[in-house]
């Protein structure tokens, strides 16, 4: 008895020596630290709406606005953090920078959505 018990154990042993090496159980829950909150800035200022996330390296982050894929320009970019910059709020007069954003993180475990953060661009009045 004492054999079979022995070898249940090393067997038990090898199998979660197997898992850990393996990234099933030492795998890191993919989490923001910070995410974009609703701003509301004046014609062609400047913001940064943040998104950074904690999880396995590595982590891809990606831009949403409106619900779709954002494709960066000169005015538009995302910074080494994951953050969002946008230079020029309204850098062409038929194109508004105005919308919901989202940040999306992704590592090899899964992918997270952050809350909706809405950019408003509010004008002078004189």
């Amino acid at each position: 008895m004492a054999s079979f018990q022995k070898e249940l154990y090393q067997r038990l042993l090898f199998f979660v020596v197997f898992l850990q090496t393996s990234g099933v159980l030492g795998f890191s829950e993919l989490f923001f630290m910070k995410e974009p909150h609703d701003v509301t800035i004046l014609r062609k200022d400047a913001v940064l709406m943040d998104c950074q996330a904690h999880g396995e390296a590595p982590i891809a982050i990606r831009w949403l606005k409106n619900g779709a894929k954002l494709t960066e320009t000169e005015h538009v970019y995302q910074l080494t953090n994951g953050s969002l910059f946008i230079s020029d709020s309204e850098s062409r007069k038929d194109k508004s920078n105005e919308g919901i954003y989202q940040c999306l993180a992704q590592n090899k475990y899964g992918s997270i959505l952050s809350q909706r953060a809405r950019l408003t661009i509010a004008s002078k009045f004189y």
